[in-house]
């Protein structure tokens, strides 16, 4: 019995491992919540024009914050997967602006989402995250900005397999769906992974 627990846990941990092994760093785009040396890192895979990523945003990301990340249990890596042009500009000005601002730019962004998805996108976008439009259009219009971008929701979309938004992985490991509960069950799995090492 205990070589078959034995087993069974060597499996997981492998599981994981290989999972992991997956990740890249952060990409240039990305908003990154918490400290380095955590025992789980979330990656999130979003869309700023997805109503369900703002609900999101919204209702989930705070708890997971509070109960994980301010804790020290976890860092979050959030991971632009933009489904138009729209939520392309919106990705690439934030990413231009310093990490600690990106947050709160995020927080406007997914707030105020139905103000700047339309014909007014450059200057609404410019005026949440604090850009002249001039150069939010010279961000956006840049060839290496878009296609890095494109690098970015292609590697997850081909490597991790993720196909809607919002999509959650714990050291590499996919929630079934973006709910707190199911997000709680990659986390505590990972951090028992850890424990177990």
């Amino acid at each position: 019995m205990k070589s078959i627990a034995r087993t069974f846990l060597l499996s997981v941990l492998l599981i994981f491992k290989a999972a992991a092994a997956e990740y890249v760093p952060p990409s240039k785009f990305a908003v990154v919540i918490g400290q380095d040396k955590v025992p789980v890192t979330l990656y999130v895979y979003t869309s700023f024009t997805c109503n369900h990523c703002a609900d999101g945003h919204a209702k989930v990301l705070p708890v997971i914050i509070a109960k994980y990340v301010k804790t020290g249990k976890a860092k979050i890596i959030i991971e632009p997967f933009p489904m138009e042009m729209f939520g392309s500009m919106a990705a690439i000005v934030l990413g231009s602006l310093p990490q600690e601002k990106r947050l709160a730019a995020m927080d406007k962004l997914f707030a105020k989402q139905k103000e700047w998805i339309g014909d007014q996108h450059v200057k609404k976008i410019s005026e949440i995250c604090g850009v002249d439009p001039k150069v939010t259009q010279k961000l956006f219009d840049d060839a290496n900005n878009r296609s890095a971008l494109m690098e970015v929701r292609m590697y997850a979309q081909n490597k991790l397999k993720v196909n809607a938004t919002p999509t959650v992985f714990a050291n590499g490991v996919m929630a079934k769906e973006p709910s707190v509960k199911e997000i709680e069950k990659v986390i505590v799995a990972a951090l028992g992974a850890k424990k177990a090492v």
